[in-house]
């Protein structure tokens, strides 16, 4: 168990680090390609390595996080809360990564077409925040809610959450099965996004 105090805090930025790797992917994404006609217009430049960028920027970033996260845990724990678990912290990223660079390229394809995109999105994410557990438990808060219970735990998102605090905070094992179908879920979102995105690619120039 984690310390008297320590707990919520540490929790929740375990939690909010790998959320915000998939909220920044996706609130930068109508713009990634908009913002950037010369980039449109010049056919030998490969569009689709922008959202890949900005997945891997993101991802660069809550790393960062985590690695403070890891000092603070070892400081206010003696040393005796860093698991060998942290090492299975990849299997949890990379159905995140699928995610992430899914509905980028879906996005930033859309987005080039409509421009009131971003403001949709960034509306869509703070209602996700709430629907993904990083301020509460599931099975206090959402007890006597069955229904929105069932789709707050079968959220990807919150999936990816529980089993990040999994291995960071807890020392336990990931729910194997439901990181199973996440991932598979996570490979197909992703092409799908890509082939949204070759879809709109020809058509991109002409709005520019």
């Amino acid at each position: 168990p984690l310390p008297t105090g320590f707990d919520f805090p540490l929790t929740f930025f375990a939690g909010n680090a790998v959320f915000a790797i998939f909220v920044e992917c996706v609130n930068r994404a109508p713009t990634l390609v908009s913002s950037r006609p010369n980039f449109v217009r010049k056919v030998v430049f490969p569009l689709e390595i922008l959202p890949v960028a900005s997945v891997r920027a993101a991802i660069v970033h809550a790393l960062i996080i985590v690695a403070i996260l890891l000092v603070v845990l070892a400081i206010v724990t003696g040393g005796q809360g860093l698991h060998w678990h942290i090492v299975l912290l990849p299997c949890v990223l990379v159905p995140l990564a699928m995610l992430s660079a899914g509905f980028a390229w879906a996005l930033s394809a859309i987005g080039v077409f409509v421009r009131d995109l971003r403001h949709i999105v960034v509306v869509l994410t703070q209602l996700l925040m709430f629907m993904t557990p990083l301020f509460y438990r599931v099975e206090t808060t959402l007890a006597h809610h069955p229904v929105l219970r069932a789709i707050i735990e079968y959220n990807p998102l919150s999936i990816i959450v529980e089993n990040t605090r999994r291995v960071l905070l807890w020392g336990e094992m990931p729910d194997w099965v439901a990181l199973g179908w996440v991932t598979v879920l996570g490979a197909a979102v992703m092409l799908a996004g890509f082939a949204v995105f070759s879809a709109l690619r020809r058509s991109m120039a002409d709005v520019h």
